[in-house]
């Protein structure tokens, strides 16, 4: 059941506490609910063991039974400003939209059925009462309830629309258009086509009785609308329903306590900010960068090891905060009447400029650039984007009060680190635990740290010797015929063919993403992962399915030879402009080869395969030859 228990008692002696039906909450004329910048996308999900498929069974439930009410549970309002008519949705955004469109899509049904008939007072009322649900004009669409998260206005908009058409092919072309379509847009159309087409149209209520059963639950099913007199007593109340056991966990009522211990006077630019915070997550490369929760969470971190400087009884290392945990890490912080020596006290406004600035780091190194030098570009990081790793990202922003100079050496330790984390297998646990002490470490430096300092915190952290006899021994097995493993080869093949052509200075388009282009059809760029001994029907376990066995060609110079031995190919490979597969078979002699020739024998490497006679030995060599460039490569002076 989708109901919330609440103790009167423990309210504000001025809250006022109407008891409304659906129809009423949703019609009652001259009011706009807007759903606030800092509530959670819209979630509810269809199917018999989702969110809407159980607010459906309790409707179900109430319509066979001989109850005269039912009730669903408080909505929390506070008007903003006061005498407006316009009230924040403190509470109650998923049922409030989700009745909306229960509503938009019963009198769709009814109409498409053809159940109202005409010159009945009662289907006439219920007309009127579904239209005003959800408008609040008569002869045009105007919104009762906004959402300014997730494009939502605009797809409730096109279901009001869908909701007054025929059901012909046209009609549902309407919610079909879904590629550039939100998480939130997505959701909202499942649920208006769910709703319609596998509950209404199969029988949820008989044709006979859907009217009356319709008229029931829009007058007769209950709710508490509780009408807060300030946002911090609306967010006080609701942090105290959702924190028993209810459907939201402290990684959602963080973002409410944020605005709690603030006056209403700074609401407007507190909102604002969080506003233009999600404006700025959203323009990340990771989409798991995009929600604020991930930010909040990097920020706890750091802020253990800011602390450190500024308290008496400062933790000595940085320690994992999970989500669960955030809530209460910064509820402790933003609480004025919990100050101690433990922590430092921070003010909600001072926290959202945090979060506002984190957000433009956040978005601005996602796509390896660096927000305070003309947007310079921090290729190191694109190795990790492309694995799409995020954990890294707290190490970053630790260090975004660092000079370019110092950040720079740090974005190369932290790409180090978190390549050898992805490449090596190592347990996520293991490295999630690196994170925050190393954040702490670089949070507590002064803002004119130097390098020095740096490598001296990186001696914790960086890669030993015997991790990387346990990263070739790995990577010596790696099969192609294994999707993530593959990955991984495609993955260090790219960036170290980019080292080899730094070497040379001729990196492809100057940029690190022209290295990791998969060949696909109508694209312009890309590279085939070539078997140089032609076994790809070799099982898994093969050796002619490792690494050294691959490399990067052109498709037109892969695709050409097709199943032919390594030597035939060996004008594909000196004609390649990757210098890295041209060592299959030497560069000749150019501006290029002394460079290429110095770097690789100061690596203790050469170029002298023998295509010809390729074998299991050649493989391994040509293994160990990957194997120390991408050491070399990891290795962070």
């Amino acid at each position: 059941m989708l109901t919330k228990k609440l103790n009167f008692q423990e309210l504000d002696l001025r809250t006022v506490a109407p008891i409304l039906s659906i129809g009423d909450y949703l019609s009652t004329k001259s009011r706009h609910l807007i759903i606030p910048p800092w509530q959670r996308e819209y979630v509810w999900q269809t199917g018999e063991n989702g969110e809407v498929g159980e607010l459906l069974d309790d409707f179900k439930e109430f319509l066979n039974s001989d109850q005269e009410e039912y009730w669903l549970g408080p909505i929390i309002l506070c008007e903003q400003p006061k005498g407006s008519g316009n009230f924040w949705l403190i509470d109650g955004q998923q049922r409030t939209l989700t009745l909306l469109i229960f509503a938009m899509v019963a009198k769709k049904y009814m109409t498409y059925r053809k159940l109202l008939v005409q010159n009945l007072e009662n289907h006439a009322r219920l007309l009127t009462l579904l239209f005003d649900s959800v408008s609040d004009s008569a002869g045009a669409y105007l919104p009762r309830v906004t959402m300014d998260r997730g494009k939502a206005d605009s797809i409730l908009q096109t279901i009001f629309l869908w909701s007054g058409q025929p059901d012909d092919e046209k009609n549902r072309e309407l919610l079909e258009e879904r590629d550039t379509w939100t998480q939130t847009q997505k959701n909202l159309a499942n649920v208006a086509e769910w709703i319609f087409e596998s509950k209404f149209k199969h029988g949820w209520i008989s044709d006979g009785s859907f009217v009356d059963s319709i008229g029931r639950i829009l007058n007769s099913v209950k709710l508490v609308e509780l009408h807060l007199p300030s946002v911090q007593t609306a967010l006080t109340v609701f942090d105290r329903i959702n924190n028993r056991g209810a459907d939201l966990n402290s990684a959602d009522l963080v973002k409410n306590r944020i605005f709690q211990y603030e006056t209403d006077e700074q609401f407007t630019k507190i909102t604002e900010d969080w506003r233009q915070m999600r404006i700025n997550l959203g323009e990340s490369s990771l989409t798991r960068l995009r929600d604020p929760i991930f930010l909040l969470r990097a920020l706890a971190v750091i802020r253990q090891g800011e602390e450190s400087t500024k308290v008496e009884e400062p933790l000595k290392t940085g320690r994992k905060i999970t989500y669960n945990e955030l809530s209460d890490f910064w509820a402790e912080r933003l609480n004025p009447s919990k100050a101690s020596s433990k922590f430092e006290n921070i003010s909600s406004a001072q926290l959202v400029e945090q979060l506002l600035e984190g957000s433009k780091w956040l978005s601005y190194l996602s796509k390896e650039k660096y927000p305070r030098k003309g947007e310079v570009e921090i290729q190191d990081l694109y190795f990790s984007r492309y694995l799409k790793i995020v954990q890294h990202y707290p190490i970053l922003l630790a260090g975004k009060h660092l000079n370019f100079e110092a950040f720079s050496l740090l974005a190369k330790q932290v790409h180090a680190r978190t390549s050898f984390y992805f490449l090596s297998g190592e347990r996520t646990q293991e490295f999630e635990n690196v994170v925050p002490a190393w954040a702490f470490d670089v949070a507590a430096l002064d803002a004119g740290a130097k390098e020095s300092s740096l490598r001296n915190i990186y001696k914790k952290y960086e890669i030993s010797e015997k991790q990387f006899e346990e990263l070739y021994e790995s990577m010596s097995r790696w099969s192609y015929k294994d999707a993530t493993e593959r990955r991984k080869i495609r993955a260090v093949l790219a960036q170290i063919s980019k080292v080899v052509d730094g070497v040379c200075g001729k990196e492809l388009r100057s940029s690190p993403g022209a290295y990791f282009e998969v060949a696909r059809k109508k694209s312009k760029h890309g590279w085939d992962l070539d078997h140089i001994e032609p076994k790809a029907s070799d099982p898994k376990e093969s050796i002619f399915q490792t690494i050294g066995n691959l490399v990067l060609l052109e498709p037109p110079d892969n695709r050409s030879k097709g199943k032919v031995k390594p030597l035939a190919k060996a004008k594909n490979y000196s004609n390649s402009v990757l210098y890295l597969t041209k060592t299959l078979v030497g560069v000749e002699v150019s501006p290029y080869k002394r460079r290429i020739d110095k770097y690789l024998t100061e690596l203790g490497l050469a170029q002298d395969f023998d295509l010809e006679n390729w074998n299991e030995k050649q493989i391994k060599k040509r293994t160990k030859f990957y194997f120390e460039i991408l050491k070399d490569h990891l290795q962070v002076d």
